[in-house]
């Protein structure tokens, strides 16, 4: 270790000759002050010099090293002046709200009420603005500067002293009464020689002053600032001045005069002296003093940080032959070594796996995603050229911007062996898929050995989930545009009766109304209402003077009791209806039985009500049950998939679709006069009204989709090992993406319209009777309304624990030594899809957490 003297002089000698040989005014530094000629112009410390060399910056004050901000540390501003060819720092401004004491201490405007005086001036030492009143006794005090009475302290008024306003007491005296409790008293303060006075100030408290303190403090100027008779004190140790601001005197400090090197206060045998030696880490090793200690033991630390030098600074180049390189200037077809490092992370693993080497990568970003191998660390943050290691200037950034959306850009599986990652800001990618994750860094069963340190995770974002289709949408793609044509069509009118114009009917008909004719698209059924029955030419088989069925009970009566089932049998019924189709069709009307004339002489036809003579209505098609809606997602845990690292929420579920309705059933024929053989041949047969036919059933709609669930953002995800162990983490810091919404359910839509039966035929003749209408058909099912999707959860740490054992401690570790900004809020879950009928239920939202633990 040099002295300051003997450095300084060895600087002095080693720069004149350096100025005298080929380096004289080429070559040289910035000038600096530290008593050298460092720009080699001849003049030592000209910038800070004046003609006559004495030392005249506020900076460096008399000499280098002497900022007079230091000397004065109250102050608010300081100068460097000049008198008697000596530079000495003086106050030139003190804060506001403070004043000057003497010439070398700004304190607090406080303490001035009731101080003795005899001058202003004395006052104005503790409050510029503090005058010397006389009291109605005589006594002069100093008062304090008022406007009115709310600017005085309790017992105080604001009396008018000449051009001014000052607090006086109330009592005419200044003394420590119950109103003037709490009030701060000016007071002196006498050193023990009596020589000097110090303001200070005393508190009233119970009817007396506190002792009276010295408001200012020791500086080191060679005076007694404080009155206590000492001079210095703060500053000297065996009486002599030992601090490294006051080396040997009163702002004498000690300053290192070469870079990296340190300058301590020493006592040495001669006296106080400064010694000099190198910076902790830095070692003189060329023995030029004028660069001081100019080797840096980069390799002291890890990661080391620099390479290609002389990192221990034994004298010799350091070997690398344990480590790996990647450069953004690289090639994969290089040896990975300083000279000509590797352009990939992933390269630069593949050659230190066999041997685990260490993989140092340069600034830059690397689009790949690095799968970290057992006992091979990372370390980035390096310069280019690995000469110098700075995780801000220099940031290594790991996102792998060419893979699939979403992926992981770090991954590690397995990894339990002594493996170390820091420097690095790794970049999760933002999805791009509806309803899809991100994540950063995935770490599959990698134990403790594994440790990160001083890495930033910047999360992805994910997306949001995608609305469920509407069900008017569904019908289009199912090439049904308009939602009218779920309606049903009518069934038509029966024909009406009519006269045959012989006196037997043999051929001719009249048609019964068709039934409305609809296939529904979503269910592909046939909903058509049944076709009426048809009119035809009465045949009744019946002759005169015979029984005859189609009369009815008049020929079948036994025991004054009709044989029903003697009728029936002989009966001969007219065509029948249809029934309508699809779910719940509607019934056909009940047959009916044309009448016979029973008498040779007249057109009374025989149409005894024991047999259905008008035509009955077709039964109408049943209503079709609305579809479900469906279920919003409701688990706020969301779907993980382990393999991939991914997460998002599930989607809400379909709506089923309407049922449709059924057709209405056709209507039946009324009946018919037939001329039977036998009777008057000046009649002919009478056809009565044909049935109506059934309107169609509406058809159900279809039911809406449910929304997708939005996805999930996590920074870095642990899938712990055995004992719930996992790999350890320091000064990481995770700054989460955003989540997405679920996507809502899908609008429901009503089901079709029914259609109306037609009506029958009218009868037209007094014995014919009119048709049955056909009935109408069901009204079709609404479809549901789709559930809404799962909101898309945050996690920063996102742990999952298999295994037996307790992963609060690990939980807890996480916590205490890392950071997660907070995060954003979660995605809301998805809307319930609306319908007419059964709506869906909304998805759950998101959560979003810094330290996640998941226990499946």
């Amino acid at each position: 270790m040099f002295t300051r003297h003997e450095k300084i002089a060895l600087l002095v000698a080693l720069s004149a000759v350096l100025a005298a040989g080929c380096y004289e005014g080429k070559g040289g530094k910035p000038e600096i002050c530290n008593h050298l000629d460092d720009d080699f112009d001849g003049v030592t410390d000209d910038a800070f010099v004046d003609e006559s060399g004495i030392y005249i910056h506020f900076d460096n004050c008399g000499d280098c090293g002497i900022d007079c901000r230091n000397v004065f540390p109250t102050a608010d501003e300081v100068a460097c002046s000049v008198s008697d060819g000596v530079a000495r720092c003086e106050i030139t401004a003190c804060p506001e709200g403070t004043h000057l004491i003497g010439t070398s201490l700004c304190v607090e405007d406080a303490g001035v009420l009731c101080l003795p005086c005899e001058t202003d001036e004395q006052c104005a030492q503790a409050d510029p603005l503090a005058l010397c009143v006389a009291l109605p006794g005589g006594d002069k005090r100093c008062g304090q500067s008022c406007d009115s009475a709310d600017d005085c302290p309790s017992g105080f008024g604001c009396e008018p002293f000449g051009d001014a306003s000052q607090c006086a007491p109330l009592s005419g005296s200044c003394g420590c009464t119950p109103e003037e409790e709490g009030v701060v008293f000016g007071c002196w303060v006498e050193s023990p020689t009596g020589d000097l006075l110090c303001a200070g100030q005393q508190v009233c408290e119970s009817e007396e002053l506190t002792p009276c303190e010295v408001l200012a403090v020791e500086v080191c100027n060679g005076a007694d600032d404080d009155c206590d008779g000492e001079t210095d004190e703060d500053f000297l140790e065996w009486d002599y001045y030992l601090t490294d601001d006051h080396c040997g005197s009163c702002n004498h400090p000690c300053t290192p005069p070469a870079p990296n090197m340190d300058a301590t206060c020493e006592l040495g045998p001669e006296g106080p002296t400064c010694m000099f030696d190198c910076l902790e880490g830095f070692v003189d090793l060329d023995a030029v003093l004028l660069n001081g200690c100019e080797c840096e033991m980069t390799s002291l630390s890890w990661p080391p940080t620099a390479h290609g030098g002389d990192g221990n600074c034994d004298g010799e180049l350091d070997d690398l032959s344990q480590f790996v390189y990647v450069s953004k200037n690289g090639n994969d077809d290089y040896p990975g070594t300083l000279e000509e490092p590797v352009l990939t992370i992933g390269r630069g693993i593949e050659i230190a796996e066999p041997d685990g080497k260490t993989v140092f990568v340069a600034q830059g970003t690397y689009d790949e995603q690095v799968e970290l191998a057992e006992g091979v660390s990372l370390f980035g943050g390096y310069r280019s050229d690995f000469g110098d290691r700075d995780l801000l200037l220099y940031e290594t950034v790991v996102e792998h911007s060419s893979g699939p959306a979403g992926h992981p850009a770090l991954v590690a599986h397995a990894v339990d062996a002594p493996t170390e990652v820091g420097g690095f800001t790794v970049a999760g990618t933002d999805a791009l898929a509806t309803g899809g994750g991100s994540t950063a860094v995935l770490l599959d069963g990698c134990g403790p050995e594994l440790s990160f340190g001083d890495v930033k995770v910047i999360a992805g974002d994910a997306t949001d989930g995608l609305d469920g289709k509407s069900a008017s949408v569904i019908l289009a793609e199912l090439g049904v545009p308009f939602p009218s044509m779920l309606d049903g069509t009518n069934g038509s009118y029966g024909q009406a009766g009519f006269n045959s114009g012989t006196e037997y009917c043999t051929d001719q008909f009249g048609d019964g109304g068709n039934g409305g004719n609809k296939v529904c698209p979503v269910s592909d059924t046939d909903v058509g209402g049944g076709d009426g029955g048809d009119s035809s030419c009465p045949q009744t088989g019946c002759v005169v003077d015979d029984p005859c069925g189609n009369a009815g009970c008049t020929d079948f009566m036994v025991d004054d009791e009709c044989d029903f089932d003697a009728v029936y049998a002989a009966a001969v019924p007219n065509p029948p209806a249809e029934d309508g189709h699809g779910p719940g069709g509607g019934d056909a009307g009940e047959l009916t039985y044309d009448a016979p004339a029973t008498s040779s002489l007249s057109s009374f036809c025989d149409d005894n009500p024991t047999l259905r003579r008008e035509g009955d209505d077709g039964e109408n098609g049943q209503d079709g049950a609305n579809g479900e809606g469906g279920e919003g997602y409701g688990d706020p845990d969301g779907i993980f998939v382990e393999a991939t690292g991914l997460w998002f929420a599930g989607d809400g579920t379909d709506a089923t679709d309407g049922v449709d309705g059924g057709g209405g059933g056709g209507g039946t024929q009324g009946n018919g006069y037939d001329v039977i053989p036998g009777s008057a041949s000046s009649y002919n047969d009478r056809v009565g009204g044909a049935g109506g036919g059934g309107g169609s059933g509406g058809c159900g709609a279809p039911g809406a989709e449910g929304g997708q669930g939005g996805g999930g953002t996590i920074g870095i995800v642990v899938l712990l090992v055995a004992g719930n162990e996992g790999p350890t983490f320091d000064e990481v810091r995770v700054i989460p993406g955003t989540a997405g919404k679920g996507g809502d359910g899908g609008v429901g839509l009503a089901g079709g319209a029914p259609g109306a039966g037609g009506s029958g035929g009218n009868g037209n003749f007094w014995c014919s009777r009119n048709g049955g209408k056909g009935g109408d058909g069901g009204k079709g099912g609404d479809g549901g309304g789709g559930g809404g999707g799962g909101g898309g959860s945050i996690s920063g740490f996102h742990v999952v624990a298999h295994s037996i054992g307790d992963p609060d401690p690990y939980m807890e570790q996480l916590a205490d030594d890392n950071e997660v900004d907070p995060p954003p809020a979660a995605g809301s879950g998805g809307s319930a899809g609306f319908s007419p009928g059964d709506p869906g239920t909304a998805g759950v939202n998101g959560t979003a957490v810094a330290f996640r633990l998941v226990e499946p």
